[in-house]
């Protein structure tokens, strides 16, 4: 699947590389677990979180020129998140036909044509695509592994330039983000008199936490910041 996706979506020797051998690292891992007596790895529950910071990762490799552990980031990402998809049903007793069964299966350009259209290079993008997935029947888990394949490594995998609009947008949240930044320190400052005055502990250890908390507040700078450092290793 995985050489299917960057036959749409050319990538580099050394990513796909990086892909081929990321997307058996799980199963070599649960393997040596299972040799030594270890706890194993869930695959088809997977963490979703634990698969975004990891295309995060990616991601961030990527953009430092270090296309080999890009992809092999990527390619842990991706299998979990086919194994996933693949349905256990009843109590589990299907599983092993089900995966048997998708082993058998035909890929088709389609799907992974549709992926390529789809794909957005965001990092909202990525996380809406990763929490959607649910496990499915082997015949609409492949055709989605396929779709969600292909997207992926497209929206990871690229070079695509900054726009000036986001420049510009991230410009300007920075000047807000300053605002909300003084008012913190303002917030915390306050308390943190008024507990001298007080004489209350408690407050003197509340205050800063009003203070992080007025800053957190500026949900737009962060979701633009977000979007940033998608194109950027550095600020």
């Amino acid at each position: 699947m995985i050489g299917a996706a960057t036959r749409c979506h050319r990538v580099s020797p050394s990513a796909y590389k990086g892909l081929m051998e990321g997307v058996i690292y799980p199963d070599k891992t649960n393997s040596w677990r299972r040799k030594h007596g270890k706890r194993l790895e869930s695959h088809h529950h997977p963490n979703k979180g634990k698969i975004i910071k990891l295309i995060l990762q990616a991601r961030k490799y990527w953009l430092e020129g270090k296309e080999n552990d890009a992809g092999f980031q990527l390619g842990r990402a991706l299998h979990y998140i086919h194994d996933g998809l693949v349905s256990k049903g009843f109590i589990g007793l299907f599983h092993d036909s089900n995966e048997n069964k998708i082993h058998t299966m035909n890929l088709y350009d389609k799907n992974f044509d549709l992926g390529l259209r789809d794909s957005l290079s965001n990092p909202f993008y990525v996380e809406d695509v990763v929490q959607n997935t649910a496990p499915q029947d082997p015949e609409k888990a492949i055709e989605t592994a396929s779709y969600i394949t292909a997207s992926l490594i497209k929206a990871v995998l690229n070079y695509q330039i900054i726009s000036p609009e986001l420049v510009e947008e991230y410009k300007s949240v920075c000047i807000q983000h300053k605002k909300y930044l003084k008012a913190g320190i303002c917030v915390c400052f306050l308390i943190f008199l008024l507990a001298i005055f007080l004489n209350s502990m408690q407050l003197i250890l509340f205050s800063p936490i009003v203070g992080f908390i007025t800053v957190k507040m500026d949900y737009g700078y962060y979701r633009i910041e977000k979007k940033w450092n998608w194109f950027n290793t550095k600020n």
